[in-house]
């Protein structure tokens, strides 16, 4: 028996391969100046350009033309954010500049969807409506706090306003793959109160087979979600009150595992390819519940914002079939952050001071069904964490400016349960711990169109405990993991960013790493090591021809352990990360052809990922491999839309997580070939 939930460290050493302004990549080629692309993550409405620090921004369009439907297609206008899979697609966990997370429910890379933080077994969902999706690339614990310790994800989504507007669109390809959406918003008072309805659909066949039931589409998916927001926001007036609710149920039976020698057959490890293994007929549920209120006031010089939500997810799963262990568990949590930040401009000084407060409980049962003399494993966990914060940039002079920023937040953590399975008895135990981040940046314009910056920024993920306990071990709290980032880097765009490109060089330095020890299956988490990652990123985005637009993108890494002693006889020390590719290169073409018919819009796109290893022993690897995406968008009217698609164009097998359990070598499969077609009418 093995446990999935133990490895997940994934890594990014990316080079991207999308315009880093994609907000503004389909209207630059026509040649209109453009404004700045304004980051909502900063706080303090800063734009992309001035803020010091790596970060892209990419349009709601342009996921569109790189067929992004879903956050785990990201990593497609994203190429350096690496979105390993373990099992299901309810266990994704992000990892960037080449640090990752071990720990599964305790991720190095956080996501937000319109300023509220999702939960790691939430960071996989359908895409709708979006206005931008914002990359913050290394530790932003000074503003984001806990699990930022590589970077931020912040989902921005499209807010209803007095434009009535609409659409429906559905969608067809190989593997059975039939999407839809549809969605309505505008005014229901007129230049008071606005309302949107949002419903989602997206289901396909698996692309493995199994030589037990004869089948070759084993791993299928199935995707239900509905949205519904409601604004109300005076034409003129100084508030902004927004409310939002939203429900997405994913059905799958993804949880398959292939060879780790021979899985470019897409055979899965059961009876018949492994004597003496259990059929897998592995099933999961998961559903996710959020709620939000969030509120904004301004003042002349001054803007106070509120942020209040709720979130739940619901995972109903049984992994191995004929085994039969069911391990049903819940999550939920209830935040509030509230700040005041300067607007305007003007001042010689701008900044933002906040409180921040979450609550969170999370509950696990483990049991075989076919062997309930067994027992069951049952275990629950609550979190508290408070936070204060505070960033501020002071502008020295025209061209030149220093930031600063610090959190201070106290995190506490109880536990309690009992593990008959493992023959561990009823045991209860708590831990706090105190933390100070800071941040100091600063930056000059050297020319209207360049400019430098340098930054030193902190990251943490917080201490606890295993939340899917398998030993005695468990019962003991690990620390908190901290990460410190060293960065230089420069900025330079033309006037009306027909060319754009962003470099950078930076060291990682990670300490009281979270680590899985101990057997597959009966891990333990513990503070193992300290690691290092160092490297550089480099994207060019270019209008080479009237409207066609180049993107090149290079990130290269190397992330070692540089302090990792399992035990008096094992040291790891000097091992590569796992997770970790050691470059990634990405180029891409896109273009916008008027013909009489109508707008054709064709893009395709390279991605290279490097060797990565998939153990601290480095006994367990992927070599490098290329994927090739491709789509042509036709706009045959004003209203209707036509796009054919194909992701991973040669079908390339590849592993995207591999361990070892009792001698067994076993591994995840990468996505295989799809294509498709998708209709879309605006309304």
């Amino acid at each position: 028996m093995f446990q999935r939930k133990p490895i997940c460290l994934a890594l990014t050493g990316a080079m991207t391969l999308y315009s880093p302004l994609g907000v503004a990549q389909d209207s630059a080629s026509q040649g209109a100046a453009l404004p700045e692309v304004t980051v909502q993550a900063s706080k303090q409405g800063k734009t992309e350009q001035k803020i010091n620090g790596s970060i892209s921004v990419v349009s709601g369009a342009t996921l569109e033309q790189a067929n992004v439907s879903r956050t785990d297609d990201l990593q497609r206008a994203l190429p350096d954010l690496y979105l390993p899979q373990q099992g299901n697609s309810a266990f994704i966990t992000p990892s960037l500049r080449g640090v990752a997370s071990l720990n599964t429910y305790n991720p190095a890379v956080v996501m937000y969807v319109d300023g509220v933080p999702q939960f790691v077994t939430a960071q996989s969902q359908l895409l709708t409506n979006v206005e931008q999706v914002e990359l913050l690339r290394g530790p932003q614990g000074s503003l984001f706090g806990r699990n930022a310790a590589a970077g931020v994800i912040n989902i921005v989504t499209r807010q209803p306003d007095n434009e009535l507007a609409g659409h429906v669109e559905g969608g067809f390809g190989n593997r059975g793959r039939r999407t839809t959406t549809a969605s309505i918003s505008g005014p229901l008072v007129k230049d008071t109160l606005y309302g949107e309805a949002v419903i989602a659909y997206d289901s396909a066949d698996g692309f493995l087979r199994s030589l037990s039931s004869g089948q070759d589409n084993v791993g299928m998916r199935e995707d239900v979600a509905g949205q519904v927001k409601l604004r109300y926001a005076p034409v003129g007036g100084p508030l902004d009150v927004r409310f939002m609710t939203s429900h997405e149920c994913v059905r799958s039976a993804e949880d398959n595992y292939v060879s780790y020698t021979n899985f470019s057959n897409r055979v899965i490890l059961d009876g018949n390819s492994v004597p003496g293994l259990a059929t897998m007929n592995s099933y999961m549920k998961r559903c996710i519940d959020n709620v939000s209120l969030s509120a904004d006031y301004d003042f002349s010089d001054y803007r106070l914002s509120l942020v209040t939500a709720r979130n739940k997810v619901d995972i109903r799963e049984r992994l191995l079939g004929a085994q039969g262990k069911s391990m049903p568990e819940s999550q939920e949590s209830l935040s509030q952050e509230v700040r005041l930040a300067t607007r305007g401009t003007g001042r010689a000084w701008d900044g933002v001071v906040g409180a921040y407060f979450e609550h969170g409980r999370y509950k696990q049962r483990s049991s075989y069904v076919l062997f309930p003399t067994f027992g069951t494993d049952r275990s629950q966990t609550t979190t508290d964490s408070a936070a204060v914060f505070v960033d501020g940039i002071w502008h020295v002079t025209p061209r030149w400016d220093v930031s600063a920023g610090a959190r201070l937040v106290q995190d506490k953590a109880e536990t309690s349960g009992v593990l008959p399975i493992e023959g561990v008895a009823a045991y209860a135990a708590s831990t706090s711990s105190n933390k100070a981040l800071g941040k100091l940046s600063t930056g000059y314009q050297l020319t209207p169109s360049l400019r430098s910056y340098a930054s030193l920024s902190q990251g943490y993920k917080p201490g606890g405990y295993n939340l899917q306990p398998t030993s005695a071990n468990d019962s003991r709290s690990y620390r908190p993991e901290t990460s410190l980032n060293y960065e230089m880097g420069l900025k330079f765009n033309t006037p009306d960013q027909k060319v754009s490109a962003r470099a950078a060089v930076f060291q990682i330095e990670s300490r009281n790493t979270q680590l899985y020890q101990g057997i597959v299956g009966s891990q333990y988490l513990t503070n193992a090591g300290q690691a290092r990652s160092r490297g550089i990123e480099a994207n060019l985005s270019a209008e080479v021809l009237r409207n066609w637009t180049l993107g090149l993108d290079a990130q290269v890494v190397d992330s070692i352990f540089t302090d990792y002693h399992v035990n008096s006889s094992t040291d790891y020390t000097g091992n590569k990360l796992p997770f970790v590719p050691r470059y990634i290169l990405a180029a891409s073409l896109s273009g916008r052809i008027a013909t009489d018919v109508g707008m054709v819009r064709p893009r395709v796109a390279a991605r290279y990922i490097g060797q990565q290893q998939f153990d601290a022993a480095n006994s367990l690897k992927q070599q490098g491999y290329m994927l090739v995406d491709g789509q042509v968008s036709w706009r045959a009217t004003s209203k209707l839309d036509v796009s054919f698609y194909i992701n991973n164009a040669f079908d390339k097998r590849y592993l995207n997580y591999a361990a070892t359990s009792n001698g067994l070598r076993f591994g995840t499969l990468g996505e295989g070939r799809e294509f498709g077609v998708k209709l879309r009418y605006d309304f």
